[in-house]
């Protein structure tokens, strides 16, 4: 598992049968209503950052991160932090309206009494959902909201920081320098099983492009886009290069790519 935010559920992370070995790296766990990190079977590898929402946020009897506390141990690598919410780094509720969708009043809508024939999917983003913004579960009644999941500049748990949680990372410019998150040296291996990869920690691989073994992990010699940000939002606007550099790194070859415009 490589740079999931997971939020707004019952259980962020849980396993609790099996003996096979994990990898994750990048992990965000927030906002959950009961444990972030649930895990009683298995030897976890955490690697790069793993963000938590307090200090009471696990239940572990295994190696590699402690009960309570989350704190790594064992053979995990990675850097923890408490991150506290992290949805006030999402755009959510848009209160306009959607160009695209046919359904919405100003980014709003009553459920339909015909949901079959409502607008439930086309957007002016692939990142908006129709959904409730005060409270969790289906809608299935009252007003909703169009959500979007792309998040905002002004950001400070989950955008634009996953080379350190403490700070930001370099801005990405077309032609120039990559920022240094996607420098070769800045790479993991994944060391869950013998299927061993070793792979950029913030970047990921452009898939079904014929050219690497889409894993979706950025590996040597492979097309890449860069990921500044934790989740599945990376960027907008058009695509550019800019010039890699392995810096004695183990991760070479790559040409990395990046998006024009971060953050709305």
């Amino acid at each position: 598992m490589h740079n999931v935010v997971i939020a707004k559920n019952v259980t962020g992370i849980e396993k609790l049968s099996g003996s096979v070995s994990d990898s994750l790296s990048h992990i965000v766990v927030s906002d959950n209503t009961g444990l972030e990190i649930d895990m009683t079977y298995g030897n976890p590898f955490f690697h790069g950052q793993l963000l938590v929402e307090n200090a009471t946020s696990c239940n572990s009897t295994v190696a590699g991160i402690t009960n309570t506390t989350c704190a790594l141990a064992s053979s995990s690598t990675g850097t923890m932090s408490y991150s506290g919410s992290v949805l006030n780094d999402l755009k959510l509720a848009i209160g306009v309206a959607d160009s695209v969708n046919s359904g919405d009043t100003n980014g709003q809508a009553t459920f339909p009494g015909a949901p079959l024939t409502f607008d439930w999917f086309n957007f002016e983003s692939p990142f908006r959902v129709w959904g409730l913004s005060a409270t969790l579960g289906q809608w299935t009644t009252g007003t909703a909201d169009i959500l979007d999941f792309r998040l905002k500049t002004t950001g400070t748990k989950i955008f634009n920081n996953t080379l350190s949680f403490a700070s930001q990372n370099a801005s990405f410019v077309g032609g120039a320098a990559c920022p240094v998150a996607v420098n070769g040296d800045v790479n993991i291996l994944s060391t869950a099983d013998s299927y061993q990869k070793r792979f950029l920690l913030n970047a990921q691989e452009i898939m079904l492009d014929n050219i690497g073994d889409d894993n979706g992990l950025c590996e040597s010699g492979e097309a890449c886009l860069y990921t500044p940000n934790f989740g599945a939002y990376q960027g907008h606007g058009t695509l550019a290069t800019c010039t890699f550099n392995s810096y004695g790194g183990l991760v070479t070859g790559v040409t990395m790519y990046g998006y024009s415009s971060n953050g709305l």
